[in-house]
C-alpha cells in the first residue's frame, strides 16, 4: 500500500483541522485547552498553520508532565524551527519515499489498529533490516534524514485521523524481532545508531508514539533490554512492551487487528489469518561501505574542537549558491548549519536553521556526513560543529566545504575550496599525535610536527594511518628493502638561476629512511597514540620495547610543493609504497 493511498494531500489535512476545531475541543479538557492556548501564544511566530492543531501541541504537554508552559515552548520551538529548515517537514508527507536507505528500510504503516481507538499500526522489521550496513554505507544525519520523512507520514496519518474523528490518534510501533543476531555488533548498534534514532524521535516526535511492542522475541531479549533500558528516555521505556516468545501471536491481536499484521507471520497450514503484505528489506553491499571506498585525506581539513566545546565555520554565501560537506569525525559529536545576516553572530538559538540541529551522532563516522544545500539568499551561514557532550576527548574532524555559484546559467562553478591540511602540516607542535580515525576501518590522519631527524629536510610527514589490508590488495606493490638503502640526502633539481631554490623529489631511498627516522624520533610518542604496535621484547637482561607490527601502517609522506603525496605501506617486514 502506498504512502498516497493512506494519507491525504497536506492542505486538504489543514483545511480539515480548521473545520474540526470546535470538535477537537469537545475531547479537551478545560486545563488542556487552556495549557493548548498558553502554548500557541508562546510559539506563534514559528508555527506553521500545517503543524498548529491542539493535538500537536498536547502531545507536547503530554510528554513533558510537570514541566511549566513556558520551558515546554523552549523544546517544542527546536523542533517547529527545524521544520522550516531545507529538510521542509511540512511538505515532507507529500513527497515521494525517495531517499536510497528506503530501498533497505522498508514502509510499515500497515492502516489502523480496529482494536485500539485511534491507533495507527506501522511495523519495524527489526531483525531483518540491516542496521549495521547502513551506518557502514550512510552517515547518521543520512539516517535520521530518511527516517524523517517516515516519522511525517506516521504524523501525517495521525492528523488525518485526529481531522476526522476528534480525538487524539497514536502510533502502535510493532517491532519484530526475526533474525536479530546476537554480537558484538548488535550491541555497538544499540548503543550508538539506534540510541541516537530512538532520542530523536523523543525529541521530535513527542507522543506520537502509544506502545513499542516487541515480537518474535530472541531468548536473550533480555541481556538487551539490560543494554538498551538505560540509554533510552523515561517515557519510551515506559512504552516498551515485549510479548512472550511462546504466544506473541496471540498477544499481539489484543493491539491490533489480524488484518493490518503481516501475512509472514501465518504459519504452515494454519487457517492465515494474518493479511498485511509487508516488503522484505534488502541488505546493502559491503563493496560500498565507506571503509572498502578510498579518499583523498590530503584535500580534507583537519579541525579540532575542545572537550565541552563548540565550533562555529563562517561562510559568505549569495542567493543561488550550493555548500556542500564532507564530513569524518572520530568520536560523538553534534552537527548543524544556521543563518545569519550578522557575520559575528554566535548564538545558534538567534539564527535560522538551514540544516536540522542534530546535536548528538556516535562515533567514529563509520561514513563521512556529505550534504548539501541551495542559499535562498544571502549572507553568513554558520556550520555548528559540537563536542559539548565531551568531558575530556577533543574530537577531531576531517572536513571539505565546498561552495558553488549559482549565478552561472550553464552549471555550477566552483568559487571557494578550502583544504587547509597541506598549508598547515608543517605548522603543528609536538605534542603526541592524536588520532583523527580511532577505528582501523577508516582511514584516518595523525599530524606529526617537523622534527631534524628527518633524513629528507624539506620532507613533511602528512599523517600516520592504522589498517588492514586484504593481502592480495598488497601484493601488486613493489617490496623495498630497507637494509639495502644507502645513506639519505635531499634530492634537488637544482634550476640554473643562480641562488635558486630547486625542487626536492622523493627517491625510494628517501622514503625508507625518513620511514625509519619516523620511528626512531616519534618512537615514544607512537607508544603513546598506538600502543598496539609495539611488543615487548627481552634482550639480554634488559627489556626493551620494539617496533613489531601485527598489522600494517601506512605513512603519508610529502615533499614540500609537491602535488602528488606518497602513500607508504610499511609492514612487519617490509615497506611497500606507491604513489597516489
Amino acid at each position: 500500500m502506498t504512502v498516497g493511498a493512506q494519507l491525504e494531500t497536506t492542505n486538504t489535512v489543514v483545511e480539515k483541522k480548521s473545520q474540526n476545531c470546535t470538535n477537537y475541543e469537545q475531547h479537551l479538557n478545560a486545563e488542556e485547552l487552556r495549557q493548548v492556548e498558553e502554548l500557541r501564544e508562546l510559539v506563534k511566530d514559528d508555527l506553521s498553520p500545517y503543524y498548529d492543531t491542539h493535538f500537536n501541541l498536547l502531545r507536547w504537554i503530554q510528554g513533558n508532565p510537570g514541566m511549566n508552559t513556558v520551558d515546554v515552548s523552549k523544546r517544542l520551538r527546536k523542533h517547529l524551527r527545524m521544520r522550516k529548515s531545507s529538510w521542509d517537514l511540512d511538505n515532507l508527507a507529500e513527497r515521494p519515499r525517495s531517499h536510497p536507505i528506503h530501498k533497505h528500510w522498508k514502509f510499515g504503516i500497515t492502516g489502523n489498529s480496529e482494536v485500539l481507538e485511534n491507533v495507527i499500526v506501522n511495523i519495524e522489521q527489526l531483525g531483518q533490516t540491516d542496521y549495521a550496513g547502513m551506518v557502514e554505507t550512510y552517515s547518521m544525519q543520512d539516517v535520521l534524514k530518511a527516517r524523517t520523512k517516515d516519522l511525517e507520514d506516521m504524523l501525517a496519518a495521525c492528523m488525518k485521523l485526529e481531522s476526522q474523528t476528534g480525538k487524539q490518534a497514536s502510533v502502535l510501533y510493532v517491532m519484530d524481532m526475526e533474525g536479530l543476531k546476537f554480537d558484538k555488533q548488535l550491541f555497538s548498534l544499540v548503543r550508538g545508531p539506534l540510541r541516537a534514532l530512538s532520542e530523536f524521535m523523543s525529541d521530535h516526535y513527542v507522543e506520537v508514539i502509544k506502545y513499542f511492542v516487541m515480537v518474535n522475541a530472541p531468548s536473550y531479549i533480555a541481556a538487551i533490554w539490560t543494554i538498551a533500558k538505560p540509554i533510552l528516555p523515561e517515557r519510551t521505556r515506559q512504552k516498551v512492551h515485549i510479548l512472550s516468545s511462546s504466544n506473541w501471536r496471540e498477544a499481539i491481536l489484543e493491539y491490533a487487528s489480524a488484518n493490518v499484521l503481516p501475512s509472514k507471520w501465518n504459519l504452515d497450514g494454519s487457517a492465515e489469518p494474518f493479511k498485511a503484505i509487508v516488503e522484505p528489506p534488502l541488505s546493502y553491499p559491503v563493496d560500498k561501505y565507506f571503509r572498502n571506498l578510498s579518499f583523498d585525506s590530503s584535500k580534507k581539513e583537519k579541525i579540532r574542537v575542545t572537550a565541552g566545546k563548540s565550533l562555529i565555520i563562517t561562510k559568505e554565501l549569495k542567493a543561488k549558491d550550493v555548500l556542500d560537506w564532507w564530513i569524518l569525525a572520530d568520536s560523538d559529536f553534534g552537527m548543524g548549519v544556521f543563518y545569519s545576516k550578522n557575520k559575528e553572530e554566535t548564538n545558534i538559538d538567534q539564527m535560522n536553521v538551514i540544516v536540522p540541529c542534530l546535536e548528538w551522532m556516535p562515533g567514529p563516522s563509520e561514513a563521512p556526513l556529505t550534504d548539501k544545500f541551495v542559499a535562498n539568499q544571502d549572507g553568513f551561514y554558520k556550520i555548528w560543529l559540537s563536542n559539548e557532550a565531551a568531558w575530556w576527548k577533543s574530537l577531531n574532524v576531517l572536513a571539505e566545504f565546498v561552495i558553488h555559484s549559482g549565478s552561472n546559467d550553464n552549471g555550477f562553478e566552483v568559487v571557494e575550496k578550502r583544504h587547509t591540511l597541506r598549508k598547515t602540516s608543517t605548522e603543528w607542535s609536538s605534542p603526541p599525535p592524536s588520532a583523527v580515525m580511532t577505528s582501523s576501518k577508516h582511514e584516518g590522519v595523525v599530524v606529526m610536527s617537523r622534527t631534524p631527524n628527518l633524513a629528507a629536510p624539506k620532507t613533511r610527514i602528512l599523517g600516520v594511518t592504522d589498517f588492514e589490508p586484504e593481502d592480495n590488495h598488497l601484493n601488486k606493490f613493489p617490496k623495498l628493502d630497507p637494509t639495502e638503502s644507502s645513506k639519505v640526502t635531499a634530492n634537488t633539481n637544482t634550476p640554473d638561476e643562480p641562488g635558486a631554490v630547486g625542487k626536492p623529489t622523493m627517491t625510494d631511498d628517501m622514503l625508507v629512511n625518513a620511514l625509519k627516522d619516523i620511528l626512531m624520533g616519534f618512537k615514544k610518542k607512537m607508544r603513546r597514540s598506538y600502543p598496539q604496535m609495539f611488543l615487548k621484547t627481552n634482550s639480554g637482561k634488559k627489556s626493551e620495547t620494539e617496533f613489531r607490527r601485527r598489522k600494517p601502517i601506512a605513512v603519508n609522506i610529502q615533499v614540500a610543493d609537491d602535488n602528488l603525496p606518497r602513500k607508504v605501506i610499511f609492514l612487519p617486514n617490509r615497506v611497500t609504497e606507491f604513489s597516489k
